[in-house]
């Protein structure tokens, strides 16, 4: 419900949002467009303070702990919990009899070295998933719809529209289309797959 709610106020209340700001005098509507972006990175900067480390960076501290705390917050169940500590643990080299609180690790990970792996020396199966990800993002922006989106307004001008706020109306009404693709994409994401909805979206 979160994600659902979230779509809705970043993509439908920001298109509305600026037809409301567009009512207010010409040397500060624009100002307060601009600056209402700012909120939800605030939010969101403000949200990360309380967000725990990963489970799987506290188990390779030798944190188990700390670990499990935060296991038994983000699980269905303690057992689910406990399943997943000992999957990590598994995984991490630590025996699965080891219950304290802090365990002695042999080598501890602080990050370093991580982007060194990930661009200069890759596996071949992290190569693949680097390529796939910086190429659907490239593609996606050279296709040139944020240009469409940004510049809607001067392309109902050219399609006969004059009037400023129909137009900013037109604009709302693309964003309102917007909104609801990327629901029902995310609705139904799960259930028949990313890829066939990169390939319904490269296609167009």
């Amino acid at each position: 419900m979160y994600r659902y709610s979230s779509i809705l106020a970043y993509y439908w209340g920001g298109y509305v949002s600026n037809y409301v700001f567009s009512k207010l005098p010409a040397n500060l509507s624009w100002r307060v467009m601009l600056g209402i972006g700012a909120l939800p990175a605030i939010i969101v900067a403000i949200g990360v303070l309380a967000v725990p480390e990963s489970p799987r960076w506290l188990v390779m501290q030798g944190r188990l702990g700390d670990a499990k705390r935060v296991l038994d917050k983000i699980s269905a169940s303690k057992e689910e919990a406990q399943l997943t500590l000992d999957g990590i643990k598994e995984a991490a080299g630590i025996a699965k009899e080891l219950d304290d609180h802090v365990v002695p690790v042999s080598k501890k990970s602080d990050g370093e070295g991580v982007w060194k792996d990930l661009i200069l020396h890759p596996t071949p199966a992290v190569l693949h998933i680097l390529i796939a990800a910086l190429g659907i993002h490239f593609f996606q922006q050279a296709s040139g719809i944020g240009c469409v989106f940004q510049n809607s307004p001067r392309i109902f001008e050219k399609a006969g529209i004059k009037s400023k706020d129909h137009k900013l109306l037109a604009t709302v009404a693309v964003g309102f289309v917007k909104t609801i693709a990327i629901l029902v994409a995310t609705f139904f994401l799960d259930r028949f797959g990313r890829r066939r909805f990169i390939a319904l979206r490269s296609s167009r």
